[in-house]
């Protein structure tokens, strides 16, 4: 490549640099607006997506996110609390390696515990928190593109290796920008 590059500067004294763009929304969305909306989002998603949370911010703040992945309407996801070292967390159920890829189920955890390491979710404003959804979207969409052999070396690989944890939570930064959520994230 960089033969090439020094061949093309010689021979056309012109040099050649590879933008890489993404879209960038400048949208915010505001709370109040779309909290006429919850029911119908509810009924949108009822037969993929189940919670066991109780927060109608967060559950509207996951439904915004979720308009922006329509890939994932039909796909389980469920919701809920858990005493975790992060703000969020998207995985397969334990359960996805007896299962085909198309019928594999997903979980996004939400720590409800203030004093633990990450963001409490609550001190995050609407935009803030409709992004961080979008960042976990962004893994589970990542999920569902892979075989369950693929998914275990991922798994693998993600709890042992510092830079695959990084280049993962890279690319799900970059799949929530380009799905229009930048602002938010």
């Amino acid at each position: 490549m960089k033969l090439v590059a020094c061949f093309l500067l010689l021979f056309t004294g012109k040099v050649f640099t590879q933008h890489i763009v993404f879209p960038c929304d400048l949208i915010e969305y505001d709370e109040i607006t779309y909290m006429d909306s919850l029911s119908h989002f509810e009924k949108r998603y009822e037969n993929s997506k189940s919670f066991q949370i109780d927060d109608k911010r967060l559950k509207l703040a996951v439904f915004v996110a979720l308009s922006h992945y329509p890939e994932l309407k039909n796909v389980p996801i469920s919701f809920g609390y858990k005493k975790i070292k992060a703000t969020m967390m998207a995985q397969p159920k334990w359960h996805f390696i007896f299962h085909s890829r198309r019928e594999r189920q997903y979980q996004i955890f939400v720590n409800h515990v203030r004093s633990i390491n990450g963001m409490y979710y609550k001190d995050l404003s609407f935009n803030s928190l409709v992004g961080w959804v979008g960042h976990e979207l962004a893994h589970i969409l990542d999920y569902t593109k892979k075989s369950n052999k693929q998914l275990i070396g991922f798994i693998t690989k993600y709890v042992s290796l510092e830079e695959e944890l990084k280049h993962t939570e890279n690319e799900a930064d970059k799949e929530t920008i380009r799905r229009g959520l930048g602002k938010q994230l």
